[in-house]
């Protein structure tokens, strides 16, 4: 049994640790957590507003320039060098971010998501179904782990496709 003095990346509460020490951070800076979303923080000073969205590691920061700098400051000098995209058309957390200032509008996308689900799927069949897909005494042999696994993560990105992405389908 193994005791460790700080959060480690992949253990189970290394994730809810990070938030806690996140959001301690940005508090003393002048954010507020909103009330629906612990992951939304809002910092209102002289008529500015910004606005931090965030999971786990990965910051959406929304502002003026001069804010965005600020947050970028305070930021590395607390955590060190730190990754940014800046402009109207970025990427963030796989999702293709461009923002129209003229009309006022944000497009999200995710060009990519369902060419990694299926793109490097070989079988071709007509229909999913065999004919024997109601016969319980017929049942395929399981899958290799690394077939399994590979089966597992597609699922998921499909489920979050469906769900979250494009709850049309």
């Amino acid at each position: 049994i193994v005791k460790l003095k700080k959060a480690l990346y992949g253990c189970r509460d290394s994730a809810f640790l990070w938030q806690e020490k996140l959001s301690s951070f940005l508090k003393t800076l002048g954010f507020k957590e909103n009330i629906k979303d612990k992951c939304i923080l809002v910092r209102k000073e002289n008529g500015n507003t910004i606005m931090i969205g965030y999971h786990v590691d990965d910051l959406l920061v929304i502002g003026s320039q001069e804010d965005l700098n600020w947050v970028k400051e305070k930021l590395m000098k607390e955590y060190g060098e730190i990754n940014t995209q800046v402009g109207n058309k970025f990427t963030y957390l796989g999702q293709r971010v461009e923002v129209d200032e003229e009309n006022r509008k944000i497009s999200l996308h995710m060009p990519n998501l369902v060419k990694d689900i299926i793109g490097d799927i070989q079988e071709k069949s007509a229909t999913p179904a065999n004919e024997d897909i109601f016969d319980i005494d017929k049942f395929s042999p399981k899958l290799e782990q690394k077939r399994a696994s590979a089966l597992h993560t597609k699922l998921a990105k499909a489920l979050y496709l469906i769900l979250k992405v494009r709850p049309d389908m």
